[in-house]
């Protein structure tokens, strides 16, 4: 039913900016189409009848999965939190993969950006070998830079996408979301300990349980995470769609009508129905549900072949 995931949607304070810092700092392309709107219908019931933004969707050079920032341009967007904590309830961090990763570190250090730590390992039992480090984009989303130990000596690259990491409450419903209901059967890593790579990002121990799952239709990865040692707060909590932060994970379907009718047979909820929600775009249907923590995953359907995903 899932043919792969095809953007990452996230609320910024202004487009023109993220996307300026998507494109000089995450390798991002160009700008491939930005539409004001207003929220009607279905789609208006979800985020608030009579909103108006602006969203755009931007490529990116290397990866296949787009960005796409939304702009609320009828009130201010609610920022996040001040005091978010790796590990809170909700999607932490968004992991692209990179080449060159010390260089990359640099430069961002030399224009004015402050990563969040220096450079981390992280070796777990032979099945996952990387380096990683954290900055902000300009609306405090956390980005994740992440290479393979054996790239390091490579010419600096950004290569895209790779997976989001949702901080969840209760990681067995989360499992059967994400695992038997999307299709990320595979477990790549499982670990429920110290979790003692993300030490210096933190500040403090971090003590909890961990997954990494692969999917069976694509390349791309999903970390969840659940904290034990201290209480996790809802990033989620009273946030409307097109709030600062990362805002939903989209994937692209075959059937929106059969992949609703299975989900709502497990007891998930429709937010949004099959319905075509921009009128400028005549090929996009979309639907939205809502994972165990209430993080939104939308659902596309594009029947214009000529589309490019």
């Amino acid at each position: 039913m899932i043919k792969g995931v095809y953007h990452i949607g996230y609320g910024a304070r202004d487009d023109n900016e993220s996307i300026s810092f998507y494109q000089r700092y995450l390798n991002c392309g160009h700008l491939r189409i930005s539409i004001e709107d207003d929220s009607i219908g279905g789609f208006g019931r979800f985020v608030g009848e009579g909103e108006r933004f602006r969203w755009s969707m931007v490529t990116h050079r290397v990866g296949k999965v787009d960005f796409e920032p939304v702009q609320l341009l009828s009130r201010n967007p609610r920022p996040i939190p001040e005091n978010y904590n790796w590990g809170d309830i909700g999607f932490n961090d968004v992991c692209l993969t990179v080449e060159g990763l010390h260089e990359l570190y640099n430069q961002l250090r030399e224009e004015g950006i402050k990563p969040l730590c220096a450079p981390q390992k992280i070796i777990i039992d032979g099945k996952w070998e990387k380096e990683f480090f954290y900055f902000k984009d300009p609306d405090g989303i956390n980005i994740k830079f992440e290479q393979d130990l054996r790239d390091s000596k490579k010419e600096p690259r950004v290569n895209g996408y790779k997976y989001l990491c949702i901080g969840v409450s209760d990681l067995r419903k989360s499992l059967e979301f994400y695992r038997d209901f999307l299709g990320y059967r595979r477990i790549i890593w499982d670990i429920e300990d110290h979790l003692e790579w993300m030490d210096d990002v933190v500040g403090q121990k971090v003590y909890g349980h961990s997954v990494m799952l692969g999917s069976e239709y694509d390349e791309y990865l999903l970390q969840l995470i659940q904290v034990h040692n201290r209480k996790a707060q809802y990033l989620f909590k009273d946030k409307r769609w097109g709030d600062l932060g990362l805002m939903e994970i989209c994937f692209s379907v075959e059937d929106l009508e059969k992949i609703c009718n299975y989900l709502r047979a497990k007891n998930v909820s429709v937010l949004v129905e099959p319905q075509l929600t921009t009128p400028q775009l005549d090929y996009a249907y979309i639907a939205y549900v809502a994972d165990p923590d209430g993080n939104y995953v939308e659902f596309s359907l594009h029947k214009n072949k000529t589309h490019p995903r």
